[in-house]
């Protein structure tokens, strides 16, 4: 277990949001940016008290002597406490591929993406006990297999159809050629239970539904916007019964697909991310030049 500290001195946005650091960060008016997006402490359960309690020693500190913080959506802005005041959402967005995608017409067999790091924990299980029934039903999955379950077993199913790693563009393609995404994430700590998947965005951009299981505090989030659909992790018919209610559901889709893409567009865009961040150096800039001009 081993952390790293990311110190840089700050001088524009254009360094934040293109990566560049080439800044020479030996000086001494060095500001901290700490981009909390999956807690180190989360990852453990109170069954691991004796790691989960330096862990978070370890995290607050950082948050104390930390200029801004960053985090991914409001659930994980709102347990940040006492510290939110300097804290900025910067969601996990993809760019906006435009219209194009969402506006494809789904023809043929029903088909779900699962993308990203696949394995056990992440519905896998569950996902093939549903549609098992339904033979008719196509996973298209996407990513990089992290557990011998994945690889031997999901990945090799009859239903599955394994495209390798794509690159975001392809992953959002493969999304909009799918009746839904799937980002489901077993309960088995506060890191799943307040995940924050892009899959959730990815899908809005290219007018998908997300399925999520319900133990996720995000997925009521997606629910209240009509732009996911969620049943308990372990609830195996009732997730089912979501797989199963896909085909009558294409027939809404493009009604959908423009309602999830206006969502996206106006409040959830990258741009607006962007714009985001822009803001953040700016603040900082200005905070280091008043430092500059009170030493003078």
């Amino acid at each position: 277990l081993y952390f790293m500290f990311f110190f840089f001195k700050q001088k524009t946005a254009y360094e934040i949001y293109q990566c560049d650091w080439s800044s020479d960060v030996c000086s001494s008016d060095l500001q901290l940016i700490c981009d909390f997006y999956d807690s180190h402490a989360d990852r453990f359960s109170e069954k691991f008290l004796g790691i989960r309690m330096p862990v978070q020693a370890a995290s607050y500190f950082c948050k104390v002597i930390a200029s801004r913080l960053i985090v991914t959506d409001r659930l994980r802005w709102e347990r940040l406490g006492r510290f939110r005041k300097k804290a900025l959402i910067i969601e996990n967005v993809p760019e906006d591929p435009g219209n194009y995608l969402s506006t494809q017409q789904l023809v043929g067999e029903t088909k779900i993406f699962v993308t990203g790091a696949m394995n056990r924990s992440r519905g896998l299980e569950q996902l093939l006990q549903a549609t098992d029934p339904c033979p008719e039903i196509r996973i298209i999955a996407a990513g990089q297999s992290s557990d011998r379950y994945a690889e031997e077993v999901f990945l090799k199913h009859k239903q599955v159809d394994y495209r390798g790693v794509v690159t975001p563009k392809e992953s959002l393609e493969l999304a909009a050629s799918c009746d839904a995404v799937f980002a489901f994430y077993a309960p088995i700590n506060q890191n799943q239970i307040f995940a924050s998947p892009n899959k959730l965005f990815d899908a809005m951009c290219v007018g998908r539904p997300v399925i999520m299981n319900s133990e996720v505090r995000i997925s009521q989030w997606a629910a209240d916007n009509s732009v996911g659909l969620a049943c308990p992790y372990e609830d195996v018919l009732g997730l089912q019964k979501i797989v199963q209610s896909l085909p009558e559901r294409r027939l809404s889709l493009p009604s959908f697909a423009s309602m999830a893409r206006k969502l996206f567009v106006e409040e959830h865009s990258w741009e607006i991310m962007e714009k985001s961040l822009g803001e953040l150096g700016s603040v900082l800039e200005e905070g280091r030049a008043s430092a500059d001009r009170a030493a003078a």
